[in-house]
């Protein structure tokens, strides 16, 4: 379970955990965690859970910040640094350092699977320049790939590559999901709303759904048709 470490001043606060699907943060007294200050908002910002991430969302008029930066919505990763108002909420999860430990050792292994390749390819070349990695690095679990193909709009758009963990679909103020990319396949999930959103013609709830070949998918006014690669 992930938890908030509150600081002010360099004084620490409390610990707190997040243990609600939807974590309030804000100054009002029916929040999950209430900041008492004025440049904070009544609902400043939400920690929603999805599937095994949870995405920091700003609901606020004066802005909430990630490691010094403003943001809308982020996706919290172990020893962020939140900054609401003059406090700072250090996000800490277990859970979120594997996923990171987990996603860089994919890129790894995309990395030498290129150079695998490369070497491959330049086979007849002196061998001081061919890479000098062993195979059998390359053997490691990877991601699966997939892409999104525009079913509207101008014809001339190009298919979407679904590269990241997570990749986004719509708008925060009309329907919102995500795309969560694991090892056995890609998960379609609601985040905020739902009511368009929809998958093959029909409106999800807010369970989260595996992805089949060719399946149509609905975010407002945009679709998209789900391809492996």
């Amino acid at each position: 379970m992930a938890k908030l470490i509150v600081t002010r001043n360099g004084t620490v606060i409390g610990h707190f955990f997040v243990d609600q699907e939807n974590f309030i943060i804000g100054r009002q007294a029916e929040c999950n965690l209430v900041l008492e200050d004025g440049s904070v908002s009544k609902q400043h910002a939400v920690i929603v859970s999805v599937a095994n991430d949870q995405i920091l969302e700003d609901r606020s008029t004066n802005g909430t910040l990630v490691n010094g930066e403003k943001v809308e919505k982020h996706i919290l990763q172990n020893n962020d640094m939140i900054q609401i108002g003059s406090f700072v909420l250090k996000y800490m999860s277990q859970r979120a350092a594997r996923e990171m430990d987990f996603e860089q050792t994919m890129m790894l292994d995309q990395q030498v699977l290129e150079a695998e390749l490369d070497r491959a390819e330049n086979i007849d070349k002196p061998a001081e320049k061919q890479p000098g990695i062993s195979a059998a690095r390359v053997s490691g679990m990877k991601l699966p790939e997939g892409v999104l193909r525009p079913l509207n709009g101008v014809a001339s758009a190009k298919p979407i590559q679904l590269q990241r963990v997570i990749h986004p679909l719509g708008l925060p103020d009309k329907s919102y999901a995500v795309i969560v990319r694991r090892p056995h396949g890609f998960h379609l999930q609601p985040v905020v709303g739902g009511r368009a959103l929809k998958l093959n013609g029909q409106s999800l709830g807010e369970a989260q759904v595996l992805l089949k070949e060719g399946d149509e998918i609905v975010v407002g006014s945009e679709i998209y048709s789900f391809a492996t690669r």
